[in-house]
């Protein structure tokens, strides 16, 4: 900010020699560009391209193709891909000529309107553009990535295959994520377990916030139905412990998943406990029922009938659902049991001998 008043004010000075207020006009264009102020840099770079030839105007124009980039970039940045799209085509000559960059931000506008795959051609553009200039350095790096975007922008149209065949060996968390998701959709149930707890490992290795809520609720479906299908419930529980820190906010699927975990353990104090908590944070949960149900059975198992009657009267009278009539079924049976329970005490060890 010192520095553009200060050659605003030289600027002003009417006696200044034409050449050394050309150099401090471009000065101030690019610091211009620096505070933000693209719209005025981009101005001053247009009129002083209108006035001058030569090296001076070749200083200017370049001022004028990074000012126009950067206002594109903003729109891209802020998501306006309408108006990015329409600024591109407006100022198409000056864009193509300030290099390979406008080939990438182009195609994060394609993806954002869901042109995914215009976007990859653009992506591709880009990369041979950049590799044409000899960066050699970051060629490499800059491939990775637009390998891992290219995936991505297939996952999203549903091309798994293609996915996986863009992804081809890497190994950073995101990968390992596009990976099992994909092979999870295509039926492959082996590969997207394995790749789903690479995902999660990698994940906590590279940063806590790699995934985003949705994609950890995600990677946790594929990872409890490995956990229940080898009936390896403690597995569950750790690994809902594990995917629950990894999200920013308290996940519904996942807190309820770790009450089933420990149910499914038969360790029925906690699981009361655990489902009495997730009850109350998600109330109004798809799982609520089903939970109200299993705590029922697990105040049983505690001997604690009274408690287990109200929970299950309450769920036989919230609806007709599978819950609400499996409730039914076990008040029906629990008060069979109390009617009968002189009856049965006075039974021998081995009964009556009835078989059927």
């Amino acid at each position: 900010a010192f520095v553009v008043r200060s050659l605003e004010n030289m600027l002003s000075d009417k006696s200044l020699d034409w050449a050394v207020k050309r150099m401090a006009e471009i000065a101030l264009a690019e610091y211009l560009l620096v505070a933000g102020d693209v719209d005025k840099s981009v101005a001053i770079a247009s009129n002083g391209m209108g006035q001058t030839e030569g090296k001076v105007n070749e200083l200017y124009k370049k001022v004028f193709k990074t000012g126009v980039f950067q206002k594109f970039s903003g729109y891209v940045s802020k998501k306006q891909f309408s108006e990015a799209l329409e600024f591109y085509e407006q100022e198409k000559k000056w864009l193509e000529e300030y290099g390979p960059e406008t080939y990438r931000e182009l195609a994060e506008v394609h993806k954002g309107l869901g042109l995914f795959s215009v976007a990859d051609r653009l992506m591709e553009r880009y990369w041979n553009e950049l590799a044409q200039k000899g960066r050699k350095i970051s060629s490499a790096e800059e491939k990775n990535r637009f390998l891992l975007e290219k995936a991505q922008n297939s996952f999203v149209r549903g091309a798994y295959e293609e996915t996986l065949s863009s992804l081809g060996t890497r190994g950073d968390a995101h990968s390992f994520y596009l990976r099992a998701m994909s092979h999870y959709r295509l039926g492959h149930k082996t590969e997207a377990y394995l790749a789903a707890e690479k995902a999660v490992s990698s994940a906590q290795a590279e940063s806590d916030e790699v995934f985003s809520d949705q994609q950890v609720e995600e990677l946790a479906d594929v990872l409890f139905e490995q956990s229940e299908a080898q009936r390896d419930y403690p597995k569950m529980f750790a690994q809902a412990k594990r995917l629950q820190e990894m999200c920013e906010k308290k996940n519904e699927r996942i807190t309820f998943a770790s009450a089933d975990a420990l149910w499914l353990q038969k360790r029925h104090a906690e699981a009361e406990k655990a489902y009495k908590a997730a009850l109350e944070e998600f109330p109004k949960s798809d799982r609520a029922d089903r939970s109200r149900y299993h705590l029922g059975m697990s105040l049983i198992a505690q001997k604690k009938r009274e408690e287990a009657v109200k929970v299950m009267t309450e769920l036989k009278n919230s609806g007709q659902g599978v819950w609400s009539e499996s409730a039914k079924q076990e008040l029906e049976l629990m008060d069979w049991e109390k009617k009968y329970s002189s009856v049965l005490r006075t039974l021998p060890p081995g009964g009556l001998g009835i078989k059927n």
